[in-house]
């Protein structure tokens, strides 16, 4: 999705940058898996903007052609 061009935001969304720049990659506490977490502090909202547009991404087809598959249930 990235290298093809099809997302884009303005250079001077800075929230969204840093957002994507305040996750980190990191153990788990048993030390046998890779996480990633964002800090609570500052003005990055705990990474909200980065989780949410990752989010989007996930059910974004890839090719850009086929429709997504994910459902959605509200109980």
């Amino acid at each position: 999705v990235i290298s093809r061009g099809r997302l884009a935001f303005d250079a001077g969304m800075i929230d969204v940058i840093s957002s994507f720049v305040s996750i980190k990659k990191t153990l788990t506490t048993s030390g046998r898996n890779v996480t990633f977490k964002a800090g609570r502090g500052g003005t990055d909202g705990h990474a909200d903007l980065a989780w949410s547009i990752m989010h989007v991404l996930m059910n974004e087809p890839l090719d850009g052609k086929a429709a997504p598959v994910a459902t959605m249930e509200i109980i």
